[in-house]
């Protein structure tokens, strides 16, 4: 039976020589690099041996054999929760953990010992019971507790026999000398000695411990060792006389001087050994780690910087790390969809990226300003660095978000740099990189030099104009680096007027050459060292923009200033009140760590709230919570915070497509428009303009949110830390990059360089019989284990999801479904999430979701939206068809996207299907609406991604156009709709004051008028379907800008895609408004049954609407009638016709006065066609079947 190691392919026979093998040779741990749970089937990992340990006794022994009935029985024992029905493997800890959740929510728990009848919901009564009356006893009542005894297995969840269950019963220990007595003793001595410099070199990068330190605690302990030897030799001495051994007392000396020089840590740090000073271990680290020593240069007498060669620290990290087959996770996207840089415009036209398919290493630098020690702030100029870090572009975002993966090139003074320039700066970083453009650097595990160059540079926006060369006055007329707008140009209009000339290569370069010459023009002051010394790097391609400085720095807390001042001006609620609210506010999850600061009383004065980009952040997402019902709807200030908190949600989206960069555009439009409205006398800043250029530069750069500077920020912590701890500033350019790459010797020795793909640090055993049905079934299908691993927070890729966060999972009427984590189970080493369903409805007011409980569901991890497995396989989505093209001949189709058009999939089938398909046809498929019978394919959004099409050729066809029985028109006066879903769009009529804005302007409406255009459109929508589909959407937005082109939104292809957006999000809105007013036709999909309102309707998990044909599919009972009425109309209609001789008319008048009672009885009863028919006799009659 084996057990294989996770980090090497080694395989041992016995758990404890597992464990063992860890101890020695994967000892090299930490946050990044964790200690993995020896089972294969556990995620589990750790920081130290002693948890990993706590963890084998807690999950994976047996310790849940327990006698429960007086010692006579003994089994497995589970215990189940009298309250809920969990079922669980039994321990004291886990049952009174469980219990314990129970009593916060306040609910009366059942003492769970036997013969004892207390109950309480107070925790602390709890506790206090069982303390005074079982402290000890295990007597706990059978109901509760029991054993089963049936063949249960005795294993861990999920565990495979081969893995060797029988080293779960708890008796084996880890005894070196059992586990090790064959081990050769030069090894292990080698073995040790380098774990010794492994921890002396963690000691010094990871946990920051001063070289003094350090030295001070070895000379410590090797004295303590030395003064032990007397009581070494009275208990070698003891040992020798218990077994009757006489030696002499030279021959105990000996022996005592062996044993002492036997311990590691005093033979490698005695003197004159590897170990024994600070100047051997680092020689020692050096010669036996891979470290890329930093190289100091001149930059002029008595100024000196940093570099470390980028050329030798891609070696290292080549050779050392699994780097290659991340890089190589990262793929163009299809047409359409932007998920990284490889999907920009800039990369796509890099001459050196885009001249074969060979592997490239495009780079990323970062350079910013950070002051070291100075508490009060860099401005202070008191040790202020300039700091060059880098990143390999390629790596997928997950990793590059770990501190250690950013790399140093380079440290300089900035006061030197202010001296002597960039150009002598980046002077060596410059000569490797022009090398690895020409001739490459050779990386061993592929046998050959790989090219490459840096993709761009990133930097707040003072970093970005001083290295590229344009003004670093922001209050210039030149102040943008992406175009040549002017400061007054940048009051009086936006981007998308078309009023700026972008800049490019050629009129940048004729820039640069100006000033060469002495003359500054468009606000370009000099040239960019980079562009001077780089073949395919260019100063207009290479500078993007930061979202963190310009967004949530910039003009999230001066907006959040100047509205939250409105608003308290207005008197809608007071400071005071806000700042309540703010630290009353229930945070939760990472919240709790960035949660928003109180904001200070004079922040009118400041024109900002203050804060970091993470708390700013926090503050205008939560901030609806906190104060929107204070707030009254369309208030002016409201909405310019609401349009900010829509544009910064958009802007951290990690993928977009065309469509949702356009509506990205119009926001940032409708945005700038709704601010001057609302503050006339607001003078916009420059990072107002740069966000009116996101939208081309997502085409250029793929989604900004990669490039921004938050995680390049987290690395000057590093520093900060390390000139904390060791208080040395001499030298500190050296001490700093020393320490940095000795931390980097140690990551890149670390048995794997990246964080495992998914982890959790505890876990409990959960009986499968236990969950509740619906997963129960899905795990069944599963495993066949009895038991699986259950844990409260797993780690994915490094973001968290525990039990009672909200997940996304698919969407209905464009609006998301959100589930609610109830459970995490772990399956095979799958993520299985229990969850709890939630039908959402968005207020608009509040640019937020209301939620409604509904059933339990079961999800894999892939399919939560916004997942990076689910973005990973989105682009990469195909339709397998199985399609019958005649009676006994069915053939495969496969395609890579859906088509545009039922006749587009018709022309490909034709195509592929040659000579077979020669002929005019249709085609049909199984519509799950319908248990999966056959219905033409009309709509090309119906088509399953996998299923069944069936050909029906035109000498065949038999197209029905009959109609069904919900397209009966009610005689009786319902106000329902009365048609379709018309192929042209009606435009309805606006309101006068809206007709009149668009009459005497020729710009896009960005007034409060909108709100009118939307509420008008949706209701007519509405008259025709409530619940439109995304391409009805689409056809009304794009007859609203046809009808009035002053709606159109300049820059966006089609001119209409965020109209398209806003009517998604509208309808929902409305949707919920007639649900409220009590519109059956919505309100059927809106049961909000919860533990405060019992007695509500359940709530359904699937939406109930209207399919193609159908009209009136669920409209409301006519004026002055009930069920109650109308059910005595269904029964008279019965006894009527049971007569020989029945009264047509009055059967024909029932029958349409009772339409509505009919439609509900088919879509809330759902009822078989025998019964219906039974119920409504009358759809027999030919009278009826004509309609």
């Amino acid at each position: 039976m084996d057990w294989k190691c996770k980090l090497c392919s080694v395989s041992l026979d016995t758990r404890p020589k597992l464990f063992r093998h860890y101890q020695l040779h994967h000892n090299h741990f930490s946050r990044v690099s964790p200690l993995p749970c020896l089972y294969s089937n556990c995620i589990c990992t750790f920081r130290s041996f002693n948890a990993v340990k706590a963890n084998l006794s807690r999950c994976h022994s047996d310790t849940s054999r327990v006698n429960v009935t007086d010692g006579s029985q003994s089994g497995s024992a589970f215990f189940t929760c009298p309250l809920c029905g969990t079922k669980q493997t039994f321990s004291e800890a886990s049952l009174f953990s469980h219990l314990r959740s129970h009593l916060r929510n306040h609910e009366m728990v059942v003492c769970p010992y036997s013969n004892c009848s207390y109950s309480t919901n107070a925790y602390s009564s709890f506790n206090a019971h069982k303390s005074r009356n079982h402290a000890g006893s295990s007597d706990f009542d059978t109901n509760i507790v029991s054993s089963e005894n049936n063949g249960t297995p005795d294993t861990p969840a999920g565990a495979n026999v081969e893995e060797g269950p029988a080293q779960c019963d708890g008796t084996d220990t880890f005894d070196p000398v059992e586990v090790e007595s064959q081990c050769d003793t030069d090894t292990l001595r080698a073995q040790l000695h380098q774990s010794l410099a492994s921890l002396f070199l963690k000691m010094k990068t990871i946990l920051h411990v001063s070289d003094l330190a350090t030295q001070d605690i070895v000379e410590h302990l090797t004295q303590i060792f030395s003064l032990s030897q007397p009581l070494v030799k009275q208990s070698l001495r003891e040992v020798l006389e218990h077994h009757g051994i006489s030696v002499s007392e030279n021959a105990l000396d000996d022996i005592v001087t062996a044993v002492l020089e036997s311990n590691i840590l005093v033979n490698a740090t005695a003197k004159g050994k590897e170990l024994s000073s600070t100047k051997r271990r680092k020689t020692f680290v050096e010669k036996n780690y891979p470290v890329v020593k930093p190289v100091e240069y001149v930059l002029e007498p008595g100024h000196t910087a940093v570099y470390i060669p980028i050329l030798d620290m891609i070696q290292k990290m080549f050779k050392h790390t699994d780097i290659l087959d991340k890089i190589l996770e990262t793929k163009m996207s299809q047409e359409g969809h932007f998920m990284s840089h490889q999907d920009g415009s800039y990369y796509k036209e890099n001459e050196l990226f885009s001249s074969s398919d060979d592997l490239k290493l495009p780079l990323i630098l970062y350079i910013d300003d950070l002051e070291i020690a100075n508490p009060l702030g860099t401005s202070r100029k008191i040790h202020k660095l300039c700091s060059v870090y880098w990143v390999f572009a390629d790596l997928p975002s997950k990793y590059r978000s770990s501190l250690h993966v950013l790399q140093l090139a380079a440290l300089c003074k900035v006061p030197d740099v202010q001296r002597v320039g960039y150009e002598r700066m980046f002077g060596p970083l410059l000569r490797d990189i022009q090398t690895l453009e020409q001739d490459g650097v050779f990386i061993e595990s592929i046998g050959k030099a790989v090219k490459g160059t840096v993709l761009c540079v990133v930097a707040d926006n003072l970093g970005a104009h001083g290295l590229a060369g344009f003004t670093k006055c922001f209050r210039a007329q030149y102040a943008c680096r992406f175009c040549t707008a002017t400061k007054d140009q940048i009051q009086a209009h936006d981007v998308g007027s078309g009023e700026f000339s972008v800049r490019t290569k050629a009129s940048h370069d004729v820039d640069v050459d100006a000033a060469l010459h002495g003359v500054s023009q468009n606000g370009v002051q000099e040239g960019c060292v980079l562009t001077q010394g780089l073949q395919y790097f260019h100063t207009v391609t290479g500078f993007p923009p930061d979202i963190l400085h310009d967004l949530l720095e910039g003009i999230v807390p001066v907006e959040l200033a100047l509205c939250i001042g409105k608003m308290i001006h207005n008197k809608y609620f007071t400071l005071e009140y806000l700042n309540r609210k703010i630290f009353s506010f229930p945070y939760k999850h990472t919240d709790k760590v960035d949660r928003p600061q109180p904001i200070p009383k004079t922040f009118t004065v400041k024109k900002t709230v203050g804060g970091n980009g993470h708390e700013n952040a926090t503050l205008l997402r939560l901030l609806p919570l906190m104060i929107g019902s204070k707030v009254p709807e369309e208030d002016g200030a409201w909405c310019v915070l609401m349009d900010l908190k829509e544009i910064v949600e958009l802007m951290v989206c990690p993928v977009f497509t065309d469509e949702s960069i356009q509506y990205l555009q119009m926001k940032i439009q409708d945005h700038r428009h709704m601010l001057q409205g609302v503050f006339p006398d607001f003078t916009l800043r420059p990072k107002h303009h740069y966000t009116e250029h996101y939208a081309d530069l997502i085409h250029c750069y793929g989604p900004l949110v990669h490039l921004w500077t938050m995680r390049f920020e987290g690395k000057h912590r590093f520093f900060k830390r390390v000139v904390h701890d060791t208080q040395n500033f001499k030298n500190v350019l050296k001490t700093l990059a020393n320490r940095h790459q000795h931390m980097m010797a140690y990551s890149l020795s670390a048995p794997s360089f990246f964080k495992p793909h998914q982890q959790t640090s505890s876990v409990s055993s959960v009986m499968v019989s236990g969950l509740p049905d619906d997963a129960k079934a899905y795990v069944e299908h599963m495993t066949e284990s009895s038991m699986i691993y259950s844990t409260s927070v797993v780690n994915v890729d490094g973001t968290d999801y525990g039990v009672d966060m909200f997940v996304s999972v698919g969407q209905e009427g464009g609006l998301p479904q959100l589930s609610k984590i109830e459970q995490i189970l772990l399956v095979d080493n799958q993520i299985v999430f229990v969850c709890k369903t939630h039908t959402s409805y968005y207020i608009e007011h509040l640019r937020s979701y209301e939620l409604s409980s509904g059933n339990l569901t079961v999800h894999l991890l892939q399919e939560l939206n916004f997942t990076s497995t689910h973005q990973d396989m989105a682009p990469l989505q195909k339709f397998v068809l199985r399609v019958c093209v005649a009676t006994d001949l069915a053939m495969k189709l496969i395609l890579t996207e859906r088509p545009q058009s039922v006749e587009e999939l018709k022309n490909i089938m034709q195509e592929t299907f040659k000579p077979r398909l020669d002929c005019e046809f249709t085609l049909q498929y199984e519509d799950p609406d319908f248990d999966g019978q056959l219905s033409v394919l009309m709509d090309i959004q119906e088509l399953p991604e996998k299923g069944t099409l069936k050909v029906v050729r035109s000498e065949s066809d038999v197209s029905s156009t009959g109609s069904s029985d919900t397209d009966i028109l009610p005689h009786v006066p319902l106000r329902q709709r009365q048609k379709n879903w018309p192929d042209c769009f009606p435009v309805p009529t606006f309101s006068y004051e809206v007709e009149h804005f668009w009459e005497d302007t020729e710009i896009t409406s960005k007034t409060p008028q909108k709100h009118n255009i939307l509420e008008n459109m949706a209701e007519t929508m509405y008259n025709f379907k409530p619940y439109p589909h995304d391409k009805e959407v689409a056809m009304a937005a794009e007859a609203l800008v046809a009808a009035h082109p002053c709606l159109k939104e300049h820059g966006s292809k089609n001119g209409w895609y965020g109209w398209k957006v806003a009517l998604k999000f509208k309808m929902g809105n409305f949707r919920t408004k007639l649900a409220r007013s009590g519109c059956a036709e919505v309100s059927i999909n809106a049961g909000k049954r919860s533990r405060t309102n019992p007695e509500n309707d359940h709530p359904h998990s699937n939406i109930k609407r209207a399919k193609r044909a159908e009209v009136n599919f669920l409209p409301n009972f006519p004026t002055g009638e009930n069920e109650a009425t109308l059910e005595e109309m269904r029964v008279q209609i019965t006894q009527e016709t049971e007569k020989t001789e029945r009264d047509q008319i009055l059967i024909e008048k029932l029958m349409h006065t009772t339409f509505a009672l009919r439609r509900q009885h088919i879509v809330q009863g759902s009822p078989g066609v025998r019964e219906f028919l039974e119920n409504w006799p009358a759809l027999r009659m030919q009278s009826q079947v004509n309609i």
